[in-house]
């Protein structure tokens, strides 16, 4: 990835958790709906050097 398409994947992350949050939805929650341990959502959303294409396996 380029300097560039790295900085539109982390806004693309960033609004996302937003978003989360204005839903008021837990990071369990979603994690429950994933299959996934809340720690990986944490993880991929939790302020860290996340890659879009990272957050979209998640999602």
């Amino acid at each position: 990835m380029t300097v560039n398409s790295n900085k539109i994947s982390a806004l693309a992350v960033e609004k996302l958790q937003r978003e989360r949050r204005a839903a008021n939805i837990p990071q369990r929650t979603i994690a429950n709906e994933l299959g996934v341990s809340r720690q990986t959502v944490n993880q991929k959303f939790g302020g860290g050097d996340v890659l879009l294409d990272s957050g979209v396996l998640v999602l």
